[in-house]
């Protein structure tokens, strides 16, 4: 019987390994599972995920709720209270022998109070106007908030592909001097190159190993910052999808373009900060206007013992309940240099300096558009000279390469023709990656969307 029992438990670990081994490789697969991700999805998975968007969505929803419920300010403040209480000792009376039922009996109060109040002035205006210009300004920090990431993201997301077609092209460099290399002991064993035209393959090509290596790793570290950049863990496989490839002609003209400034966020954001100054200083200056204060209470007394006497009517006596109507007018802000005319003056000077803010920013982000045009203009004039010296490259490396295996041409005049083919290769795709910042730079700059257009076009 205690074989069985052995035999039984040890079927029932074995099936439970195996569950478990089936469970976990499932899993793993789940885990491992990729993420394609185009320019698109990872704009909107890094909106979604950052904390700074996020932070500025909550500030959004409390502006929204101050601006919805600025109504409030119509409503009175109301209080009620209720006590309940007795002296300490017993109330004086008439001391007459034989009148001692003169005297009061020794038993609890109890009282409620009722009060309400309404203030109106000039101020509740500009209160309320302050929540909406609030609210229209979180408005604009959320947008900033969410180009700036969506920048950000393209600017990475690009300066991945950009890397990896380094790699890519690396990758085919390395294959033809491993195939140079093979060609060249080949030929070496047969008798037709020297030991040193073998060993020199040989050595250019174990040389350029390790630069793969580099630039996989610097691949492999920006990735790790973009996964934190859009929120997805670390250990997520992630495969890009996209390419450098531009639409070279220009958008608009730059006359167009400036004539666009004033939709950039920052200045949108400034002007929203001019209109706060200018609500404050019409807050302050109504301060200075009559007041109408509406006040209406009661505070019921009982007269008798609450907890043995009904609680009729006309036992209840009213003390200092009222209905009042009161005006109150400020006079210091008719005293030349008081407090509060020193602080509109100060309001003053700061709607000022706004402005003035205003006209600094215009002239900055003029300069900034004018010298992101002339990069961008610089790089579509340079790509077709680029492109040109790559199918030149290519050809004078075709050539060399034939030569070589002929043995014709030196092996150190094969490997410049395939360097300068590398670089011609490599400033094409620099050239695309600058272009394509320079237009995500423009779209941030003036709050548009041009490269959308631009492949619609």
């Amino acid at each position: 019987m205690k074989r069985i029992m052995n035999g039984n438990s040890f079927i029932f670990i074995a099936l439970l390994f195996v569950s478990m081994n089936v469970y976990c490789e499932e899993l793993s697969g789940e885990l491992s599972e990729e993420i394609l991700l185009d320019v698109d999805k990872a704009v909107e998975l890094g909106i979604e995920n950052n904390l700074t968007v996020a932070m500025e969505r909550v500030s959004l929803e409390t502006k929204k709720r101050l601006k919805d419920t600025s109504w409030n300010y119509f409503i009175p403040q109301v209080s009620l209270s209720a006590s309940l209480y007795r002296t300490n000792e017993p109330p004086a009376g008439i001391s007459i022998p034989g009148f001692y039922e003169n005297i009061p009996e020794h038993y609890w109060k109890l009282s409620f109070g009722l009060s309400a109040s309404l203030t109106l002035s000039a101020s509740m205006i500009y209160g309320i106007k302050q929540t909406v210009i609030d609210y229209h300004a979180g408005v604009i920090s959320l947008d900033m908030a969410e180009r700036k990431i969506t920048r950000d993201v393209k600017k990475i997301f690009y300066n991945i592909i950009l890397m990896k077609e380094n790699i890519k092209l690396m990758e085919q460099s390395i294959s033809a001097m491993k195939d140079r290399y093979e060609q060249a002991e080949s030929n070496y064993n047969n008798g037709f190159v020297s030991e040193y035209v073998m060993l020199s393959t040989r050595v250019a090509y174990e040389n350029a190993k390790p630069g793969l290596q580099d630039l996989v790793i610097a691949s492999d570290t920006l990735l790790m910052s973009f996964k934190q950049l859009i929120g997805v863990e670390y250990d997520t496989n992630i495969t890009i999808t996209g390419s450098i490839e531009p639409e070279t002609a220009t958008i608009v003209e730059k006359s167009e373009l400036m004539e666009l400034i004033e939709g950039r966020s920052d200045i949108r954001l400034q002007k929203k900060t001019l209109e706060v100054l200018k609500n404050v200083k019409d807050l302050k200056q109504s301060m200075l206007s009559p007041t109408f204060t509406i006040m209406y209470s009661m505070d019921p007394t009982f007269q008798k013992d609450p907890f043995s006497d009904p609680w009729y009517m006309d036992d209840w006596v009213q003390y200092s309940g009222r209905i009042m109507f009161m005006v109150n007018i400020p006079v210091d802000g008719l005293i030349p240099y008081s407090k509060s005319r020193v602080d509109i003056a100060g309001s003053n000077d700061a709607i000022k300096k706004a402005e003035l803010g205003i006209i600094q920013i215009r002239e900055a982000a003029a300069l900034e558009i004018e010298s992101t045009y002339m990069k961008l203009e610089k790089s579509r004039k340079a790509l077709d000279a680029l492109q040109l010296n790559v199918g030149l490259a290519e050809r004078a490396y075709h050539l060399a390469e034939e030569a070589f295996n002929a043995g014709s041409k030196e092996l150190l005049e094969v490997q410049n023709s395939e360097l300068e083919l590398h670089k011609a290769k490599i400033e094409v795709l620099k050239e695309k990656y600058n272009y394509i910042m320079g237009l995500l730079d423009l779209e941030y700059a003036l709050n548009i969307s041009l490269m959308e257009e631009s492949n619609e076009e």
